[in-house]
């Protein structure tokens, strides 16, 4: 066994055997004293407020409230000062008098003793606290002569000065990441998760940098399908890098290229990846009949609203931020909010569907390539031409939903819901004669199912 210097006297030699795993049914909660106990077990640090629980064997006494509301988790970078001492209170190390020490928690293969991993972990930013630590959390019965005897229980006073979220995103050192502004995590509502899927639709921004400064790509709010190859030949890195993101969180990652490497070219070796997930959306093909035309393409926000869809007749408040048109992307409305019916044909059809399948709150882009499908007066868009290549993007939010009597209300008496049905029939009728046959199928389509 090799010796430590006094200021890192719970640091590893390379291979040493330490690793000791805990049971959630050992974990302390009322964070006794030992005996210590001699099972192997596996540790798994609860999620919450206050940060893990304690395992027997590790005891903590706080000595000064810190300021964070979160603690460090599996894979954060943690500074800390720390003073350490046996029992019998010889002092066997400190980095008071020099630099503080950094090491990554959970990283394998260990960097320090698992008594200090677990206590950083329960602890808050600018926090104070005493931990004492079993043999079986620090070095056994093996010790690390001459400072840390066999079988020595060991007391630390840690101060936490702050940590940083770093990943090894591949496993093998290629892309370290580290988060610089956290974001959503969780699942949010029926759409799905904050995190995105391979394939699922987002909006990032890039910069690339090369290790001399120099900006190697740099994209905003692009419109990018996770999987995709917009990023030339580090692609695949940002992929897996997505893939653990959540929505709104900017991190920053360093390649690094190894002989041979297909993934890192040398261009990119020693680059800087700044990366901002801003959007993640659910995309819904609401004309699916009419894919070869074009169609009505929904990405709806990931962000889940409050109630349940309108349904027809229900008053609709909907807002349009902006409806870009054309290869130019000409800018023909900006925050424009529009009350009606859902399915009266007040609106043009590309709205009346995306408000049919939004909730309160929700927000929603909608891409339609078919004109006849998003012509609407109100909103500047008239005299366009026929043409399927012709396309219109759509910014929208639903704010509001006032529920009304319709045909689908089985509490209604029959005859009232026939006289509802009967009035949905003549608007889709008359939908039909106008030319709006997407329009008039749906309406009829929404009629068969509430009878």
């Amino acid at each position: 066994m090799s010796s430590f210097p006094a200021t890192a006297p719970f640091k590893l030699p390379a291979g040493s055997r330490w690793g000791v795993e805990l049971e959630p049914s050992e974990v302390d909660d009322e964070n006794e004293a030992f005996p210590f106990a001699t099972t192997a077990l596996s540790f798994a640090p609860p999620t919450g407020a206050e940060g893990p629980r304690l395992p027997w064997g590790i005891r903590k006494t706080l000595l000064q409230e810190g300021s964070s509301q979160d603690h460090p988790t599996s894979g954060d970078e943690v500074r800390i000062h720390f003073d350490v001492r046996l029992l019998d209170g010889t002092a066997i190390g400190s980095s008071r008098d020099t630099k503080p020490f950094e090491f990554i928690v959970n990283q394998r293969p260990l960097e320090v003793i698992q008594g200090l991993e677990i206590a950083v972990q329960t602890m808050k930013k600018g926090e104070v606290a005493e931990f004492t630590v079993a043999p079986r959390f620090a070095y056994d019965d093996l010790g690390s002569p001459p400072l840390v005897p066999p079988d020595a229980t060991l007391v630390f006073e840690i101060e936490l000065l702050d940590w940083e979220n770093k990943l090894d995103v591949l496993g093998d050192g290629r892309a370290i990441k580290t988060i610089l502004e956290k974001g959503t995590p969780g699942t949010l509502g029926t759409l799905g998760s904050a995190r995105p899927q391979r394939g699922q639709d987002v909006v990032v921004s890039v910069t690339i940098t090369s290790r001399k400064g120099d900006v190697l790509l740099e994209r905003s709010k692009l419109d990018h399908t996770v999987g995709s190859k917009d990023f030339g030949t580090v692609s695949g890195i940002i992929t897996e890098v997505l893939l653990t993101m959540s929505e709104g969180e900017r991190c920053q990652v360093l390649l690094r290229r190894f002989a041979g490497d297909k993934m890192v070219d040398s261009t990119h070796s020693g680059a800087t990846v700044d990366l901002l997930l801003e959007r993640v959306y659910v995309a819904l093909d609401l004309l699916p009949e009419l894919s070869e035309q074009g169609g009505l393409l929904v990405k709806k926000l990931v962000t889940a609203g409050s109630e349940d869809p309108p349904q027809d007749a229900d008053l609709v408040a909907l807002r349009v931020d902006r409806v870009l048109v054309g290869p130019s992307a000409k800018v023909h409305v900006l925050d424009k909010v529009l009350n009606f019916p859902l399915g009266s044909g007040d609106v043009c059809d590309a709205l009346d569907f995306a408000a049919a399948s939004m909730r309160v709150g929700e927000e929603a882009k909608l891409v339609c390539r078919s004109p006849l499908n998003f012509s609407d007066a109100q909103l500047g868009l008239t005299g366009l031409t026929s043409d399927f290549a012709l396309e219109a993007t759509f910014e929208v939010k639903l704010l509001s939903v006032a529920r009304q009597a319709n045909a689908a209300n089985a509490a209604l008496p029959l005859d009232e819901r026939l006289q509802l049905a009967e009035r949905r029939k003549d608007i889709a009728t008359n939908s039909f004669k106008e030319g709006r046959y997407c329009f008039a199928l749906e309406l009829y389509r929404r009629l068969a199912e509430a009878l």
